[in-house]
C-alpha cells in the first residue's frame, strides 16, 4: 500500500508541475485559463492487530548492601523507554514491509525500488505456477487416458503442492 501511495504522489507531483506549466504557458499567451481540480485517491491504512505486552524489570544490587540512586533509576527507566521505543518502530517496519510485501504477490507484479536503482519488475510466481500445472494437466489428458474431474483435480492439488515446494526452495525473497 505505500508503494501505491508513493506512485499516487509521484503522479499528483507530475500532474502539478505540467498544471503549472500549462497555466503559465496560458497567462504568457493571453489565453483564458481555467482550474482544474483532480482528486487523487489515498489509500487508508487500518492500524495493525496488536496485543500489548507488558514486562517487568527489576534491578539488583549483586549482594552489595547499598540502594539505588535516583539517577541510577532515572537512567534505567529511561534506557528502557527507548529500548520500547525502538522495539515497537521495528516491529512496525517489519509488519508494514510484511504486508507491502504480502499485496505486491497478490497483485502479481512486484515493483523493487531501491534509492539510485531502476525500476525492476518481478514476474508473478502463483501465476507461472498455474500455468505450468495447466500444460501438465493438458498434456496428461492428450496421453493414454483421459482423466475424469475427480483425478484432474487430485493431479492438480498434487503438483500444486510439488512446485509451490520447489518454488519455495529455489525463491532467495521467499526464505
Amino acid at each position: 500500500m505505500a508503494a501505491s501511495n508513493d506512485a499516487i504522489n509521484r503522479e499528483k507531483t507530475l500532474y502539478l508541475e505540467d498544471l503549472e506549466n500549462r497555466k503559465q504557458e496560458a497567462l504568457r499567451n493571453g489565453e483564458p485559463w481555467e482550474e482544474e481540480d483532480k482528486d487523487f485517491p489515498v489509500e487508508e491504512i487500518k492500524p495493525f492487530i496488536c496485543s500489548d505486552e507488558k514486562l517487568v524489570v527489576c534491578l539488583d544490587t549483586l549482594g552489595q548492601d547499598r540502594e539505588f540512586s535516583d539517577d541510577q533509576r532515572r537512567f534505567v527507566l529511561n534506557t528502557i523507554l527507548k529500548y520500547r521505543s525502538i522495539w515497537e518502530g521495528e516491529q512496525r517496519d517489519n509488519l508494514t514491509r510484511d504486508r507491502d510485501e504480502r499485496l505486491a504477490l497478490v497483485k502479481g507484479v512486484e515493483t523493487v525500488m531501491e534509492e539510485g536503482e531502476d525500476e525492476v519488475v518481478k514476474p508473478d510466481a502463483m501465476q507461472e505456477l498455474e500455468k505450468s500445472i495447466e500444460e501438465v494437466l493438458n498434456a496428461q489428458e492428450e496421453g493414454a487416458e483421459v482423466l475424469d474431474d475427480e483425478k484432474k483435480e487430485g493431479l492438480g492439488k498434487s503438483l500444486r503442492l510439488q512446485k509451490i515446494g520447489e518454488l519455495f526452495c529455489q525463491n532467495e525473497d521467499w526464505k
